[in-house]
């Protein structure tokens, strides 16, 4: 796999195609609204003296943590959706995003496994994390704290190594999800040096934007001075989510295209046997 062919081609597909921009949109929009609202409620359980106001406040509180994990799964499918248009731009055809939305859907079995491991690594990550910080904290070790820090994101890049290719095989070969799986396991170890430095460029921006993201809060209220650079933010989301839901499917075509013989080659091998 050429690294900087991977990455030119979804840079390419992404200043040439704004068809490609709405998963992300979507998303993006859906998630600035739950933080706006979030936001507004917080003002309001601040603000509130009345009892009875105080719990329909706190009912609308419930019913946004309750659409979290529709959101999640809405965005598992968005992403999804890139394996078809990075397909279709790659053969010269036009994106058709209800095609994408269909193969995506089509894969749904395979998008809700991958959530839940994600989910499950999440957990994971947040409960070793809070023993570390505990650990460190009571003892002040800062070798505990630097060998426990170093073995939690070598568990991320190994999970992510082994994932990577996970839901463009799906999509795109409509397989199922153990056989998904071990193709991107069987993928993933094949192409690990490349993979990880792939994953290394996508921390690298994802990163940098949630820390761009985070200096751009509604702490200050619904605000012009404070929903200019929110927006402006979620606008750089779009693109950076953009790019790399991109590369991953294709890092994936460019390798298993390289991997399959062509006709000629099968040819000359069935005339040798």
């Amino acid at each position: 796999m050429e690294l900087r062919a991977v990455l030119a081609d979804a840079m390419k597909m992404l200043l040439c195609n704004p068809r490609v921009f709405v998963p992300r949109i979507v998303t993006t929009a859906m998630y600035s609204a739950v933080t706006v609202c979030y936001v507004m409620l917080t003002a309001d359980i601040l603000s509130v003296e009345d009892p009875v106001a105080a719990y329909s406040i706190g009912l609308k509180a419930l019913m946004l943590l309750a659409f979290m994990p529709a959101l999640y799964i809405i965005d598992l499918l968005s992403y999804a959706m890139y394996p078809r248009m990075v397909a279709d731009l790659r053969a010269s055809r036009r994106v058709s995003l209800s095609s994408a939305l269909r193969d995506a859907l089509a894969a749904w079995r395979v998008v809700l496994a991958l959530g839940l491991t994600l989910f499950f690594l999440f957990l994971v990550i947040l409960v070793s994390s809070t023993a570390l910080a505990y650990i460190f904290a009571t003892s002040g070790n800062m070798l505990i704290l630097a060998v426990s820090a170093l073995a939690i994101i070598s568990l991320v890049l190994i999970f992510a190594i082994l994932v990577f290719f996970l839901v463009p095989a799906a999509v795109l070969e409509r397989g199922g999800v153990i056989e998904s799986f071990r193709t991107s396991v069987r993928l993933g170890l094949k192409h690990k040096a490349d993979i990880l430095k792939l994953n290394l460029i996508f921390m690298a921006l994802l990163s940098a934007t949630v820390v761009i993201a985070l200096e751009a809060t509604l702490e200050g209220g619904l605000t012009f001075m404070s929903l200019l650079p929110f927006l402006l933010v979620r606008v750089l989301q779009v693109v950076v989510y953009t790019y790399l839901s991109l590369a991953n499917p294709v890092a994936y075509i460019r390798v298993t295209v390289t991997a399959r013989p062509t006709s000629a080659q099968t040819h000359l091998n069935d005339k040798n046997l």
